[in-house]
């Protein structure tokens, strides 16, 4: 909703597009150009709710809890159903028993409503993938997104690359962090970031700009044909780690206008964790420096034969893109 207050408009476009803010958002106009205002001035910290210090603690004696979870989890064993109002009914006749006062069934209910979720969420899952002419992920939040197009849905990820690099005076280094952002549905590779720096926001923040933005490289690189990927997800779709969940990333999402999703297991990063093992095995393995995959097994010259730069490494990266694609 800021995204779309904070475009250049006339004022009656503007009028419009805040009311549609204020009934999507259930607030007053006043209070979604307060909430505006406080984005401009703090960005997003400034407009994230608070949580209440006891949220998710019920006004309930903490046997009748446990009771009403054991009741719902035995009635509901194999093939036996039972619910929720009957699960209701027993735990009143408990309290009764007990001598306590008894809760109200949507008290019940809301202790119950997590496990229901969670029942409902394990029958709904499903591998990733093509339902018959259409391609879908999964979020965690539980819902299919659907990919139908090109720059609709890219994949991000990261990978410590099998090979040790030098500096610039022969010195040994480390491996290198190399960052991917895929487009799901071409499976092309639209943008990378390689360097020594872990995984954190900034990182995915430079692979999103090499992604997002035109390539250009100079004759050194020795081209035969243009890196011509470019454009802005729609949605972007990653695992859980703590750089995917980050406030940055989140100011990212909302500046540039796109919708960051999380993975709903890690089995559904395939897509774009299939370029890091095409590079591991058919262009790093026959560099220099190589290590390969089990730290145990690494070859005994590795470090003797390393001698390439992040620099050098990096151009030879540019060139076979297009190898691990898809």
């Amino acid at each position: 909703m800021i995204q779309t207050l904070l475009e250049p408009c006339d004022r009656k476009t503007y009028g419009q597009r805040l009311q549609e803010a204020a009934e999507k958002l259930g607030k007053s106009k006043r209070t979604v150009q307060r909430l505006v205002k406080k984005w401009e001035e703090e960005g997003l910290e400034a407009i994230a709710p608070t949580n209440r210090s006891d949220k998710g603690n019920f006004r309930i004696e903490e046997q009748l809890q446990e009771f009403i979870i054991k009741t719902y989890k035995n009635g509901n064993k194999g093939s036996r159903r039972v619910t929720r109002k009957q699960v209701y009914l027993r735990t009143k006749a408990k309290a009764e028993e007990l001598g306590i006062n008894p809760p109200s069934h949507m008290t019940v209910y809301r202790i119950l409503q997590p496990l229901i979720e969670k029942q409902e969420k394990k029958k709904s899952i499903r591998s990733p993938g093509w339902r018959g002419s259409q391609l879908s992920v999964k979020t965690r939040a539980g819902q299919d997104l659907s990919v139908e197009y090109s720059n609709h849905v890219w994949q991000c990820d990261h990978t410590r690359a099998d090979i040790l690099l030098v500096d610039q005076y022969g010195e040994l280094l480390s491996r290198p962090w190399l960052t991917t952002v895929i487009d799901t549905y071409s499976r092309c590779i639209m943008g990378i970031n390689l360097g020594f720096d872990a995984p954190s926001s900034q990182v995915v923040a430079l692979a999103l700009r090499h992604a997002i933005l035109p390539k250009y490289y100079i004759p050194d690189y020795q081209l035969s044909e243009e890196w011509g990927t470019y454009g802005k997800p729609e949605h972007f779709y990653t695992d859980g780690g703590k750089d995917f969940r980050s406030n940055h990333l989140q100011q990212i999402s909302v500046q540039l206008g796109f919708v960051c999703h999380l993975r709903d297991r890690p089995s559904e990063g395939g897509i774009v964790e299939r370029p890091f093992k095409t590079l591991n095995l058919e262009f790093f393995s026959a560099l220099p420096g190589y290590t390969g995959s089990n730290v145990q097994e690494r070859p005994e010259d590795a470090e003797k034969e390393a001698c390439l730069t992040l620099r050098q490494l990096e151009q030879k990266l540019v060139l076979v893109r297009r190898q691990a694609s898809g």
